[in-house]
């Protein structure tokens, strides 16, 4: 029996990532992950069943970086106000903008049936902080008494296609345009 290394799962990730977003799911292939992360096909089949497994625990592996990434130098425990969410808001901004193609596979995933097979209960414990903290606003009448789903909705996807555009250099993000977003956002989920 193999052992696993972390090192090789993660540039198997990597490579996986990379060619989705640039040639799509249907015509990645193991054999094409494989030669890209420097690696033989069978040892893909150490971490992953097939392509679809390689797929949503590609998801579920970069939903908790991200989630990792949006507590950064934030405390949860923190009132809910403007500067405290503000670093949630700008945390996520950090990531995607150090981790774009992992944002770009993320929203990608989001829409194919493959979503359907994700274990929802395990990527939601990754953010249950900021889902508290969020409830917690709403509670203090300090947010919108919304779904939870909405005012994601509209703290983050703003956001990743503002950068989508930046990327993309159809947008400058410059310090001031940074802050005009945040305002509108909070200016979109607050009382």
């Amino acid at each position: 029996m193999r052992l696993r290394d972390d090192t090789k799962r993660v540039a198997i990730i990597e490579a996986f990532v990379e060619l989705i977003n640039t040639i799509g799911f249907h015509q990645t292939s193991i054999s094409k992950t494989a030669k890209k992360a420097g690696v033989s096909p069978a040892t893909i089949y150490i971490y992953f069943e097939n392509k679809e497994d390689m797929m949503n625990k590609s998801y579920i592996s970069l939903k908790q970086e991200m989630s990792l990434a949006l507590l950064k130098n934030f405390d949860p425990k923190a009132p809910v106000v403007k500067e405290s969410f503000k670093k949630i808001w700008l945390n996520i901004l950090n990531y995607t903008k150090e981790n774009y193609p992992h944002v770009a596979f993320l929203e990608q995933y989001a829409h194919t049936p493959l979503m359907k097979s994700v274990p929802h209960e395990e990527v939601f414990g990754f953010f249950i902080k900021v889902i508290e903290f969020l409830e917690r606003g709403k509670k203090d009448k300090i947010l919108k008494d919304i779904s939870i789903d909405i005012l994601v909705a509209f703290i983050f996807k703003p956001l990743f296609q503002i950068y989508k555009d930046y990327k993309s250099e159809s947008l400058e993000l410059n310090n001031d345009l940074i802050t005009s977003i945040f305002d509108m956002t909070w200016d979109a989920i607050s009382l």
